[in-house]
């Protein structure tokens, strides 16, 4: 079950991920860390952001529609940084049991505009 602590202002970056469909308040999101290894994480909710989900007509049946657009997708995930290293950053991102660290390319974190 999603922490009903979840507390946004305490991740104030974004990483990116692939981002599965929400079930019962949780999302399950892929990450790739600095060795390219696939991290699966289940977080709350409240700390994924969709982005480039596709969009179907209206006039596709609901039964046809709603899982499609409930499909895997970019995601950008709340994380807060832990440590900077030519390349690389330590960030820690929220879990459904507390948080995770994990290390990964600088680049993978979203830019500020």
């Amino acid at each position: 079950m999603a922490d009903p602590e979840f507390d946004r202002t305490n991740y104030p970056e974004l990483v990116s991920c692939m981002a599965l469909p929400a079930v019962d308040e949780v999302v399950s999101v892929e990450i790739a860390d600095w060795d390219k290894n696939r991290v699966l994480v289940n977080t709350p909710v409240e700390a994924v952001t969709r982005i480039n989900m596709p969009r179907i007509s209206s006039e596709v049946p609901a039964y046809v529609r709603e899982p499609f657009e409930a499909g895997i997708g970019l995601g950008l995930l709340a994380c807060r940084i832990i440590n900077r290293n030519e390349g690389v950053v330590s960030i820690d991102v929220p879990t459904t049991d507390g948080s995770m660290t994990l290390v990964v390319p600088f680049t993978r974190l979203a830019r500020r505009i």
